[in-house]
């Protein structure tokens, strides 16, 4: 999808140090993430932690990306989703109530990835399409992490009841996904591991593989890379809710502020067993080099002669402040919601 190759663009670019490149792929994805997060807390405060947990790891993890594994929105989600559903027995009581399960809201279409509106639609439709015991058994196993046997006994049926429900659940909202109508009228074997994985029945190493969407049993990785992505499109099965702006300023000065290098400090001073205002000097140093370098930083500039590891405040396209940063940010409209 377009959506998908603009979004992996961006991300290469911020493996590559482009502070502004990962501050819109946050502006695309961050209300979809908190959707999600409070959905699962019910805490403002816990979910807005946990989404900027996830996407300063993900800043800081930007060159381990592999577009070819999963897309910017799903490895955020994954990622986001275990965060918060292991941080979900501390908030239980603070959960929403059930009317915002089944009711969406809308973002300005600016504010959100362009990809990110249909899919919110087609999971909205596929969901409605259910009936209502399928329907609150995706959402029990996506929202509150709970097992076929936990369903069970809140929906007063058996684990295989809910196995199957499930299974089928996750076959219709695949085929909802993809625009077509169901072609059978019985869960595959693809929407069987689905299900499996949805209510943590995989092994870890299995799971590892699903969430990576490798080849697993029989399926090619492409088909459990599919799978994956539609179970994980339930996180668009929810209210999106724009970042306060207090920790948009948070993960900005983390990203491009003056103490954005300060995690590396206490692993750099154990490397070279340093002091820690050593090591401190030091990556001021590697941060701000003599301004006598002028190599730019992108093919863009006239010259490409010079030492490689240059400032990137010697390339005028790839220059990054805090302030540019918060610039771009904040010219988001903040959406309704959540």
């Amino acid at each position: 999808m377009p959506g998908d190759v603009g979004a992996a663009q961006r991300m290469a670019a911020a493996a590559r140090g482009d502070a502004v490149a990962f501050i819109e792929l946050c502006e695309s994805y961050a209300p979809a993430l908190l959707g999600a997060t409070l959905r699962i807390l019910g805490d403002r405060v816990a979910a807005e932690s946990t989404v900027y947990g996830v996407l300063l790891d993900a800043w800081r993890g930007a060159k381990q990306f592999d577009p070819r594994q999963a897309s910017v929105r799903v490895w955020w989600t994954i990622g986001a989703r275990s965060a918060a559903l292991r941080a979900l027995p501390e908030h239980r009581a603070a959960r929403m109530a059930a009317v915002h399960d089944t009711q969406i809201t809308t973002l300005d279409d600016k504010t959100e990835a362009p990809d990110v509106g249909p899919l919110r639609q087609a999971v909205q439709t596929a969901m409605l399409d259910l009936d209502d015991e399928p329907r609150s058994a995706l959402q029990l196993a996506y929202f509150e992490g709970l097992g076929a046997g936990e369903i069970a006994d809140r929906a007063r049926t058996s684990p295989e009841v809910v196995r199957a429900q499930v299974a089928d659940g996750l076959r219709r909202l695949s085929a909802a996904l993809a625009g077509i109508a169901p072609s059978i009228d019985v869960p595959r074997p693809h929407d069987r591991l689905a299900a499996a994985y949805l209510l943590d029945e995989l092994s870890l190493e299995d799971r590892a593989r699903f969430d990576r969407g490798e080849a697993l049993g029989e399926l090619q990785a492409s088909e459990v890379a599919a799978q994956r992505d539609n179970v994980h499109g339930l996180a668009l099965y929810t209210f999106p809710a724009a970042l306060l702006p207090q920790t948009r300023a948070r993960l900005v000065a983390a990203i491009a502020g003056p103490e954005r290098l300060s995690p590396f400090t206490d692993d750099l001073a154990a490397l070279l067993r340093l002091p820690l205002h050593d090591a401190r000097e030091i990556l001021a140093r590697v941060d701000a080099p003599a301004a006598g370098a002028t190599t730019p930083a992108c093919g863009s500039c006239p010259s490409r002669q010079g030492p490689k590891s240059v400032s990137r405040r010697a390339c005028p396209k790839s220059q990054m402040s805090s302030a540019t940063a918060t610039s771009r940010w904040s010219s988001a409209r903040p959406g309704r919601g959540g």
